[in-house]
């Protein structure tokens, strides 16, 4: 049985961790607008005001401050690192044998393992393969 406060400890980092807790807290600002526009004028007009972006509540531009601060302290992200897909290339499957439907004699029932080092290049092809341009 798993332990419930376990899961929602694990689900609470992990929208922290992705910066859900802005979006949390934004989505409260613009329900606490949307009841106090709407107070004195339609819903309509409320639900404008909320999202336009022109009546910012004290609780929008402090989440605006603390995002903005909270990017300036962050290092500078460094350079991908380049991955080169042949160095990801599988080896190739020349060694291993052809699959027969027909019945093998006893003697040849028992599959002998391949040794797997005759599948790894050691060292490069010579000359190295050059691109054709085409």
């Amino acid at each position: 049985m798993r332990r419930p406060i376990q899961t929602i400890l694990c689900l609470i980092a992990a929208i922290h961790l992705v910066g859900g807790h802005w979006g949390v807290m934004q989505v409260i600002a613009w329900g606490n607008m949307l009841h106090t526009y709407s107070q004195n004028q339609s819903m309509v007009d409320a639900v404008k005001d909320t999202f336009d972006g022109k009546h910012p509540c004290p609780m929008c531009l402090k989440i605006q401050q603390s995002q903005t601060a909270e990017s300036e302290q962050q290092p500078a992200s460094t350079t991908p690192v380049e991955i080169h897909p042949h160095w990801l290339a599988l080896p190739s499957c020349r060694d291993l044998p052809t699959v027969s439907w027909k019945a093998a004699p006893p003697e040849q029932t028992i599959a002998l393992r391949h040794s797997l080092t005759s599948q790894w290049q050691l060292s490069p092809p010579t000359p190295p393969p050059r691109r054709s341009e085409a």
